[in-house]
């Protein structure tokens, strides 16, 4: 099959993300051309007349989104991100989203195809390599800074006409937010406690005021819980030099792939402060370092509908009972290592998901008769 693909890269990472996926797809025989960029609906339609593709797949943008996209062409839109877009103006012939939670953000969709489709990782980058330990546990990621005060003192709402600022409210928005697993509804929240959000609040305060709170906090909350446990712990990513309790772990930013696979092995135990299925668990696991997931707030929410077991495939950390967590020995770490690293060769590489895409386009081809 032809495929244009595009990906709208603001980092290294999304490049080289870009190039992975689209290898996935070259190596089950499809011809790929496109780059990682987000075309504007014009040039995106004559590249369309110029290449005469199967269907075209964009990262983060829907047919929706699209002006005059041909009718008669097939368009796939893979959500890593929603950012500030509304789910209902969101619409592709094939529409796949990152987690089995998301769907539940498409109640209404006009999709012919809704899915989840995981990220998966590359074999070729992420391997075994042989490197010392340096540390008990390592953690990737980004944490936003701490609030300044022009940002505390956002007026957010009123209650009985009286201005109610950011800082006010801050307390309980994060307890709030964290019990939810940052699926907040401001309709309870403000019946609660009594006071009016203002009908107007801007797309940067409603994402300061629920995922921005909740991986500050989620982040904070997990790391202070490992602390408990061991100190040898290296932090990457950015933003953590802002904190006075992580900057001693704080080692920089890694914008190499080769890099980030090295220095994941230097330590014993990945952490991943979420139970999602993420870039970085499928790295880790790819190379064989055993990984952390936080214990899912409902039964039903774990990894093993993609084949992945606690204590067989992962490990979890109970950040919900603030359990302490306990390494394991070397012999179970190894093991865990062997058993994660044969699921990602046999489901969870790029061509993987490649595959899924293809099969669910052909269905949909056979179907309507594109």
């Amino acid at each position: 099959m032809k495929i244009l693909f595009y990906f709208n890269s603001n980092s290294l990472f999304y490049t080289g993300l870009y190039d992975s996926i689209k290898k996935g797809f070259e190596e089950i025989g499809c011809l790929v051309e496109g780059a990682p960029i987000i075309l504007n609906s014009n040039d995106l339609n004559r590249k369309i007349l110029e290449f005469k593709p199967d269907f075209v797949l964009e990262v983060n943008r829907t047919k929706s989104e699209i002006d005059n996209f041909p009718s008669n062409l097939l368009h796939i839109g893979w959500l890593f991100d929603l950012w500030d877009k509304n789910p209902k103006d969101l619409y592709s012939d094939i529409l796949y989203t990152f987690g089995y939670s998301w769907l539940n953000r498409f109640p209404n969709s006009c999709a012919k195809h809704l899915a989840c489709l995981p990220p998966a990782t590359d074999e070729s980058i992420f391997k075994k390599v042989k490197i010392k330990k340096k540390y008990d546990f390592s953690f990737f990621g980004h944490i936003p800074k701490p609030w300044n005060h022009e940002e505390l003192n956002r007026i957010v709402g009123y209650k009985n006409s009286i201005p109610i600022y950011f800082k006010d409210i801050l307390s309980n928005m994060e307890s709030a937010v964290l019990s939810f697993d940052n699926k907040f509804c401001f309709t309870s929240f403000q019946e609660k406690f009594e006071f009016k959000f203002s009908t107007k609040l801007s797309n940067s305060l409603k994402y300061d005021l629920t995922t921005r709170i909740f991986r500050q906090k989620n982040r904070m909350n997990f790391l202070n819980l490992i602390k408990k446990t061991s100190d040898s712990i290296s932090i990457f990513g950015t933003n953590w030099e802002h904190y006075k309790e992580f900057d001693i772990y704080f080692k920089g930013y890694i914008n190499s792939p080769n890099n980030l696979n090295k220095t994941i092995q230097e330590s014993k135990v990945m952490l991943h402060d979420n139970h999602n299925l993420h870039f970085r668990v499928l790295d880790a696991m790819a190379c064989g370092t055993p990984v952390t997931i936080t214990t899912p707030k409902k039964n039903n929410d774990n990894l093993e509908i993609f084949g992945l077991k606690k204590n067989i495939h992962y490990l979890e950390v109970n950040l919900l009972k603030s359990e302490k967590f306990q390494i394991p020995s070397d012999e179970i770490l190894n093991k865990i290592s062997n058993n994660a690293s044969k699921v990602i060769q046999e489901k969870h590489l790029w061509r993987h998901r490649a595959k899924t895409i293809l099969n669910d386009t052909k269905k949909l081809l056979e179907k309507d008769n594109l």
